[in-house]
């Protein structure tokens, strides 16, 4: 599985270590991908399958362009939303993210994203 992480260099090595250490997904084989900026991002998207998380970190506005542009690439990407502001929650449901939740990033959280990525893949 491969996952493309967007937001800064701290919150993506966070996010792939709480990935990581998850028992659920301790026998998959995942490659982490990272772009800090919306023009690495965008380059990026081209490789991903709709089953290969997308994790938006980015927060406010930018973060939300980073998830309408994961949604233009393929309408099914898998999406997960972390975000500052828990306003977005509206937006996320409206655009069909996989979950959204507010930061700080936790186990839990990741947790519950990987739960919500299962049920939408698996049924």
């Amino acid at each position: 599985m491969k996952v493309l992480v967007y937001g800064q260099k701290n919150e993506y090595e966070e996010c792939a270590l709480l990935l990581s250490a998850l028992p659920v997904l301790q026998y998959r084989r995942m490659e982490f991908y990272h772009a800090e900026d919306y023009d690495t991002f965008i380059e990026m998207l081209p490789e991903m399958e709709d089953e290969d998380p997308v994790v938006i970190l980015t927060d406010g506005a930018e973060g939300m362009e980073g998830v309408l542009a994961a949604k233009r690439q393929s309408g099914d990407l898998t999406v997960f939303w972390f975000s500052n502001d828990k306003g977005f929650g509206v937006q996320s449901h409206r655009l069909e993210c996989t979950f959204f939740a507010v930061k700080p990033l936790t186990e839990e959280k990741v947790r519950a994203a990987i739960e919500a990525y299962q049920k939408e893949r698996i049924g």
